[in-house]
């Protein structure tokens, strides 16, 4: 990601609502600018305190500069909400949740990741399919959710399809495995 000024490009994308007047940086992500404060990003992210430390080129005198950010905007938005004081957002669905977390590792903004966590861990309990909520939580690492998929999948007789449902959605595993006395063993 490089900086460039904010009128290098043809057409500007629309400001996002979540934009600042006196904001110094505009993030772009597909067809909306967001424009921010590095001190905040520099303060939230070891990512862009690394990136706004490296040398950038000149620009004219009140251009801002332009990151070119890849992803959807709606789930910066919602990183950005974040950062921000006020009132943090919630994910409203575990797709959403996925990626934000997604976006949260790859910009190092650990100070949402516990709270969008807590919220998958809720998300996951409401899922119909214990498999799906169980394969989510192990991935994530979400231990109490896990187990919680776990006990209602046994209760459910959902259990009996795990191996064919992780064979199937994880085909370049190596072999099913399974514990044995705490020791993985692989088939």
């Amino acid at each position: 990601m490089s900086l460039s000024p904010a009128n290098s490009s043809h057409s500007k994308p629309p400001l996002s609502p979540l934009s600042y007047d006196d904001g110094d940086v505009i993030l772009r992500a597909g067809d909306t600018d967001f424009k921010v404060h590095m001190l905040l990003l520099r303060l939230s992210s070891p990512f862009f305190k690394s990136m706004f430390s490296l040398p950038q080129p000149k620009l004219e005198n009140r251009e801002i500069p332009v990151v070119p950010i890849e992803g959807d905007p709606a789930y910066l938005d919602f990183v950005l909400r974040s950062i921000y004081p006020g009132k943090r957002p919630l994910p409203t669905s575990i797709e959403e949740a996925l990626k934000i977390l997604e976006i949260a590792d790859k910009f190092e903004v650990e100070c949402i990741v516990e709270g969008v966590r807590a919220s998958l861990g809720q998300l996951l309990a409401a899922e119909p399919n214990p498999l799906c909520s169980w394969a989510i939580a192990v991935r994530c690492g979400l231990r109490e959710a896990e187990r919680s998929a776990a006990s209602v999948s046994i209760l459910t007789g959902s259990s009996l399809c795990l191996k064919s449902w992780v064979m199937s959605t994880h085909s370049n595993m190596p072999g099913w495995c399974r514990r044995n006395g705490g020791l993985w063993e692989y088939e």
